[in-house]
């Protein structure tokens, strides 16, 4: 797959608590110097994911994909490319891998950004062959689950615990599969975002999120208590 100026990105509000409301269209942070696109238009990409939500039996949903850049953020110091999927109408997100990178240091130029741009399409067929995985992996304790995956990939604990609560309020103690709990946990984010956290948190725990992608889930998905030793880590 290829990066094609004939697959137009559309512009999104960013997804954050500040914004979350405004009116659609190009909006720019001077706090978090993030904005997001989306491109539906790109019938290959979409056609893939919802080809593999289909081939589960899973509800696709209105996901199409999507790319939030970053830049210039003290604590990120450089363009960043972030990969999702991402509902148009609520916002939700799904984190498909870490950013792509490219420093301001070394005079990087815009042929070097291209460069990084041209990368994105292998990194989403990868990202969505990924959830089809998660799709077909069944989990039997989905708390406990979601609770230690958390902990695996580095979301801090009382953010893990907002995250896993929140979930099993709408879910509740059925059986599901790992896809349904990495949907919960890209959640994590967005209670991060609400809490007010600088950009580069938030790149952090997106970075940390993705991870979950590349876990075997079934080795976290068994009873009894969930122990994090680490107490009193900030959320």
């Amino acid at each position: 797959m290829r990066w094609s100026a004939s697959k137009p990105m559309q512009p999104l509000p960013i997804f954050s608590c500040r914004s979350f409301l405004e009116p659609r269209g190009f909006l720019l942070s001077l706090i978090w110097k993030t904005a997001i696109w989306s491109f539906p238009n790109n019938q290959e990409l979409v056609e893939a994911y919802e080809e593999t939500a289909k081939k589960h039996s899973v509800s696709a949903g209105q996901f199409v994909p999507a790319l939030r850049f970053s830049t210039s953020d003290v604590g990120i110091s450089g363009a960043n490319l972030y990969p999702m999927l991402m509902e148009e109408k609520s916002g939700r997100s799904i984190t498909l891998g870490s950013a792509l990178c490219l420093e301001h240091s070394n005079q990087a130029s815009v042929a070097d950004f291209k460069k990084q741009l041209s990368l994105l399409y292998p990194k989403y067929g990868d990202a969505i062959a990924r959830l089809g995985k998660l799709m077909e992996t069944g989990i039997d304790y989905p708390y406990n689950t979601m609770l230690r995956v958390m902990k695996r990939v580095g979301v801090t604990k009382r953010l893990a615990y907002r995250a896993a609560e929140l979930w099993q309020a709408q879910n509740g103690e059925r059986p599901c599969t790992a896809y349904d709990l990495y949907l919960g946990i890209c959640e994590a984010e967005f209670l991060l975002q609400c809490d007010g956290a600088s950009a580069s948190r938030v790149a952090q725990m997106e970075e940390n999120i993705s991870r979950a992608l590349k876990v075997r889930w079934e080795d976290y998905d068994y009873a009894g208590e969930v122990k994090w030793y680490k107490e009193g880590a900030p959320c």
